[in-house]
């Protein structure tokens, strides 16, 4: 069974800290990162990260979370509903069998540079985005 593999809080590597702390009027939500990185991965071994997402409005608000790259990534959960100034978790997971920088035969890519994955976060207000890089 492959190994899971965990992002601690206090591990400064693993997130980019968001622009949202900032009086950014064009996204309702408040992130936790704007980007998720997977450093060093491995085929065959899963990775989370955690979000947090805050919702500063005075009443609650239901998202919708989905990866750009399902066939990388798992959310969980997919969809909530975060309370009036309250703050939820959403996991991101890592899941692949192959690298993306790898070719089929096994041979490495000419560019081998990191990989930026997309995730999308839809709500009544709008949609936002956050990324995961590897």
């Amino acid at each position: 069974m492959a190994d899971e593999r965990s992002a601690a809080p206090a591990q400064r590597d693993s997130v980019t800290q968001s622009a949202s702390a900032s009086s950014d009027s064009t996204h309702v939500l408040r992130l936790s990162a704007s980007e998720l990185l997977f450093n060093n991965v491995r085929p065959g071994v899963h990775y989370t990260r955690r979000l947090e997402v805050t919702n500063p409005l005075q009443a609650p608000i239901e998202i919708s979370v989905k990866a750009g790259s399902s066939e990388r990534y798992t959310v969980e959960p997919t969809s909530l509903t975060v309370g009036a100034q309250d703050t939820a978790a959403v996991l991101i997971r890592l899941r692949m069998n192959v690298l993306p920088s790898m070719r089929r035969g096994g041979t490495a890519a000419v560019s081998a540079g990191p990989t930026k994955d997309t995730f999308i976060i839809k709500s009544a207000y709008g949609v936002q985005k956050f990324y995961a890089v590897m």
